[in-house]
């Protein structure tokens, strides 16, 4: 069941035009961003530990998230403004195949029941201490 609560709902003025769109959701999760940044020291703390082969840099983690925000804000700005008016049977049945496919990938990941610590005891997960200093 959905509820509509007037005071929780964006202004329709927001989805509108596709500018107010895409940069409404890139400014509040940029000022999210700033307002819990980490410290120096968590961040210190996060780069010593041992990271998988497959990371990304750092440095790509704030344009990706730029772009994805903008996406989901032109996104919702097409869903405002064409609603289900352009509903192609092609189309849906490729976001239904997308949705199944990202629904299996989150419901997979739930069904770990054991720490990575359980499976190898004597697996250390956090070097020593950061490079250049010692403990």
């Amino acid at each position: 069941m959905t509820t509509y609560i007037p005071s929780l709902t964006l202004p329709a003025n927001a989805f509108a035009e596709p500018a107010v769109s895409i940069l409404l959701p890139v400014a509040l999760g940029l000022g999210i961003g700033y307002a819990v940044s980490p410290s120096k020291k968590s961040t210190q703390k996060y780069l010593a530990l041992k990271q998988p082969p497959y990371r990304p840099p750092p440095q790509v983690f704030g344009p990706v998230w730029t772009t994805l925000y903008g996406l989901m804000g032109y996104s919702a700005y097409r869903a405002w403004t064409i609603g289900t008016a352009s509903l192609n049977p092609q189309t849906v049945a490729f976001a239904k195949v997308g949705i199944g496919i990202l629904n299996q990938w989150n419901t997979a990941d739930k069904e770990v029941d054991e720490s990575p610590l359980d499976k190898n005891p004597g697996t250390d997960y956090v070097n020593e201490a950061p490079e250049g200093k010692k403990s």
